[in-house]
């Protein structure tokens, strides 16, 4: 058991583990095939990281996280724009209502909040047999310790206001609500990790079988 950094052969699972943990989300909701490319484009950028939980060559979860939060789509769209933009036609022609959902993501960071900080976790997702502290844990320790080895200060993340599980999480680490903004039509609280302690409490996975980057 390890976690390590995802790769290509690695897609096919990141988008269902996706569409398993986030399904309520604007991205799940124009389909598997543009989260499959997104997550692509994401692999193939150097804006973004994306780690995942690897037991025994099985993918159980993965986070993604970036430096420089601001510019990761737009660096996405630089990637893959034309698979990209094929599956959001799809997408808006199937469900009409979700082009205004497409305007408002533009517009997130400014929704959200705090520009100063650009550090960002963008996705978790862990599959429900897996969804424990423990190996939750792992993955956001090994988060942090990256975006700290790249020497970033802080590091910020949304949740929706009724999504209690992470919250605890995120707390656990130090995480504090630094405010709530609505997007999408849900609540949404933004937790702030300002600054990312040097000694950073997470699961040695070591206990479950061995831990490898």
């Amino acid at each position: 058991m390890k976690i390590r950094d995802a790769t290509v052969e690695d897609l096919p699972r990141l988008a269902e583990l996706y569409i398993q943990g986030l399904s309520g989300s604007f991205f799940a909701k124009i389909g598997s095939g543009f989260v499959t490319e997104l997550l692509r484009a994401l692999l193939k950028g150097n804006m973004s990281t994306t780690r995942v939980l690897d037991m025994n060559g099985s993918v159980q979860g993965f986070i993604t996280f970036s430096a420089k939060s601001k510019q990761i789509f737009k660096d996405a769209l630089r990637n893959n724009f034309f698979k990209l933009t094929i599956n959001v036609l799809v997408g808006t022609l199937k469900k009409p209502d979700l082009i205004s959902e497409i305007i408002e993501t533009f517009r997130y960071a400014r929704i959200s909040g705090r520009d100063d900080i650009d550090a960002e976790f963008i996705y978790i997702s862990i599959d429900p047999k897996f969804r424990n502290n423990r190996f939750s844990n792992a993955l956001v320790g090994d988060a942090l310790s990256n975006l700290s080895s790249k020497g970033v200060k802080a590091v910020k993340v949304s949740t929706e206001i009724d999504n209690i599980p992470p919250q605890r999480l995120l707390k656990s680490f130090g995480f504090k609500v630094d405010r709530q903004f609505i997007f999408h039509k849900k609540p949404m609280l933004l937790y702030v990790l300002d600054p990312i302690p040097s000694e950073i409490p997470y699961v040695n996975l070591n206990e479950f079988g061995g831990f490898g980057k």
